[in-house]
């Protein structure tokens, strides 16, 4: 998950963990490209308005590398 409220975050995590799911947290997404690289997680949760590289640019940089697949999805 990423935010940059922390408030989502505990939530989220609590809630995901609770459920059974493994969960990692970043608040910004320059932390979370990395992380989303290394681990390869099945579901990434997303803001879209992140100071800094906002959630779109992170899409974008991971949709431009072919080792990471990505299916975007919004309500």
């Amino acid at each position: 998950m990423i935010d940059d409220d922390p408030s989502h975050l505990k939530l989220a995590h609590l809630v995901l963990r609770a459920a059974g799911h493994r969960v990692s947290n970043a608040e910004a997404a320059e932390n979370a490209l990395n992380s989303i690289k290394l681990a390869k997680p099945e579901l990434i949760l997303l803001d879209l308005a992140l100071p800094g590289m906002d959630g779109l640019r992170l899409v974008r940089e991971l949709k431009a590398n072919p080792g990471t697949p990505i299916s975007p999805s919004s309500p």
